[in-house]
C-alpha cells in the first residue's frame, strides 16, 4: 500500500507538470491590438479576420495556438516583432492537429514580420502584400508560403523545412535572399514566368524536387498542388 501511494503521488506530480499553461482567449482582431508576451499563450478557437482599419502588433515571445479548421486573415497594419531568442510562434493547439493557415492581404499597409515561426498549417498565403519577412521559419505545413501578386514583398534569412511545398510563387519574381529551402517534399514551386530575385539562397536536399517549374518533366509526379480557385473555394467556408 505504501508503494502504491508513492506511485500514485508520482503520477499526480507528472500530470501537474504536463498540464498546459493557462491561455488567453483571442476572439477578435478588431481595433488597435497588441499581443503581449505576459499574456501568452493565446488561444484561437475559430477563424479571425483583421479589417483594413485595424492594427496588430505582436511582441517577442508570443505563442498563438490555433484550433482545427481555424484561419487567421490579416488586412490591416501588421507588425510581428519576434527575435532569434524569443520568436513569435503560430501553430496548432497540439502536434496531432492542424489548422487552415495564415493569410495576409494587407494591400497599401506595409507589413513587417520578423522572427516568426508558422507550423502545422494547410496553407499560408500572401496575396497583394508589400513589406518584409525576416528571420522567419515555415515548418511542417502543407504549403509553407504561397505568394501571389506581391512583387514588393521580400523574404530574407528565412527557412522552409518539412513542408509538402516549401515556397510557391504564382506570378512575377519574388525577392528572396540568404534563405534556405531544405527537407521539404518540393522546395520551390514556380508557376508561369515566376522566379527568384536575390542571392545566397540554399535550395537543396528536398525529397522530390528542389525546384519545380512549368517545364519540369517530372511536374506531373509532384501531385497534390491544388489550383488557386480550388483552394479559394475550399477555404471560403472558414
Amino acid at each position: 500500500m505504501k508503494l502504491l501511494g508513492i506511485l500514485l503521488l508520482g503520477l499526480s506530480c507528472l500530470a501537474i507538470a504536463a498540464a498546459p499553461k493557462d491561455t488567453t482567449a483571442l476572439d477578435s482582431l478588431h481595433g488597435n491590438l497588441v499581443l503581449r508576451a505576459t499574456q501568452s499563450p493565446y488561444l484561437v478557437k475559430h477563424s479571425l479576420v483583421q479589417r483594413e482599419q485595424d492594427s496588430l502588433r505582436i511582441e517577442p515571445g508570443v505563442q498563438i495556438l490555433v484550433g482545427s479548421y481555424a484561419k487567421i486573415t490579416l488586412h490591416g497594419y501588421v507588425r510581428i516583432e519576434g527575435t532569434t531568442r524569443k520568436p513569435v510562434r503560430i501553430e496548432a493547439i497540439d502536434s496531432s492537429s492542424d489548422w487552415i493557415g495564415l493569410s495576409l492581404a494587407t494591400g497599401e499597409h506595409v507589413a513587417l514580420i520578423q522572427g516568426l515561426i508558422v507550423r502545422q498549417a494547410f496553407r499560408n498565403a500572401f496575396s497583394g502584400v508589400q513589406g518584409a519577412i525576416l528571420q522567419s521559419r515555415f515548418e511542417d505545413n502543407y504549403y509553407g508560403a504561397w505568394v501571389e501578386d506581391s512583387p514588393s514583398l521580400s523574404f530574407a534569412n528565412c527557412t522552409w523545412g518539412g513542408n509538402r511545398y516549401g515556397l510557391s510563387i504564382m506570378d512575377d519574381s519574388l525577392n528572396v535572399s540568404a534563405s534556405t529551402l531544405q527537407g521539404n517534399v518540393v522546395g520551390l514551386w514556380l508557376e508561369g514566368s515566376s522566379g527568384l530575385r536575390g542571392t545566397k539562397n540554399r535550395i537543396e536536399k528536398n525529397q522530390q524536387a528542389d525546384t519545380s517549374g512549368p517545364q519540369d518533366p517530372k511536374r506531373n509526379t509532384a501531385s497534390g498542388h491544388y489550383p488557386l480557385k480550388a483552394l479559394q473555394a475550399a477555404e471560403a467556408g472558414f
